[in-house]
């Protein structure tokens, strides 16, 4: 049987035969299911331990032909994201993820945020940095005082307050057990890569070895850390 092969208008192979025709449509294949993330690297500035910079944008746009299905929206590392994408994007339209970075260790952090969907490719990685720096060192971090009769008080030692960052609100700073802050300067604002000075007496109420902390609330943190031990010291007995 001889056959003649002919296309329609719409592209339609038509098989005419000896016997009768037939045909066959041929349907023009699926368009690929695309997506754009921009940008798809965030590089935040150097950010005190604890604190939490200004929020950057990234654009989730559904380039395809069709709905784009969001099946999940996950970070990793010091950083948090809030967002605006819902489990559905509409053809042509745009959703965006706001994120921050709150380092929690000093140095270089890194992280991502993994967007997994329905495109053709179906993974989408933003790659995340930034660095975490000490808000304040104290040195030294441990002091200690020598053998002194219980209710004398022995030469105030100084601690040095340095704030490495950016201007630094400063709480009440305190000492506890048998230890006294006895003058300091680290009050109010303390401006940025500036130094302060905390001066710390001991008068033991009891024999024996006696430790205590010195407490530098900052508005760095929320509630007091103890960035310092206040020593272990030895009383002596009064003499009568």
């Amino acid at each position: 049987m001889t056959c003649k092969s002919t296309r329609d208008a719409t592209c339609n192979l038509i098989l005419a035969c000896g016997i009768g025709i037939t045909l066959l449509a041929l349907g023009a294949s699926s368009a690929a299911q695309t997506v754009s993330v921009t940008p798809s690297t965030l590089a935040f500035a150097s950010q005190a331990v604890g604190t939490t910079t200004a929020a950057k944008t990234v654009t989730v746009k559904n380039t395809g032909k069709t709905t784009l299905n969001i099946t999940s929206v996950v970070g990793s590392g010091e950083f948090a994201f809030t967002s605006t994408c819902s489990s559905t994007l509409a053809a042509g339209a745009s959703c965006t993820l706001s994120v921050t970075s709150t380092p929690e260790t000093v140095g270089t952090i890194d992280g991502a945020i993994t967007l997994t969907d329905s495109a053709t490719i179906p993974t989408q990685v933003i790659s995340l940095t930034g660095k975490g720096l000490a808000p304040v060192t104290l040195s030294p971090s441990t002091i200690t005082f020598g053998s002194t009769a219980i209710g004398t008080t022995a030469k105030a030692k100084t601690v040095t307050l340095t704030n490495s960052n950016a201007a630094l609100t400063m709480g009440t700073v305190t000492a506890s057990g048998d230890f006294a802050v006895s003058a300091t300067t680290c009050t109010g604002t303390i401006a940025a890569s500036k130094t302060c000075t905390i001066s710390v007496t001991f008068t033991p109420s009891n024999p024996g070895t006696i430790s205590g902390t010195l407490s530098v609330p900052t508005a760095v943190w929320a509630a007091h850390r103890r960035l310092l031990s206040a020593g272990r010291e030895r009383a002596a007995s009064r003499t009568r």
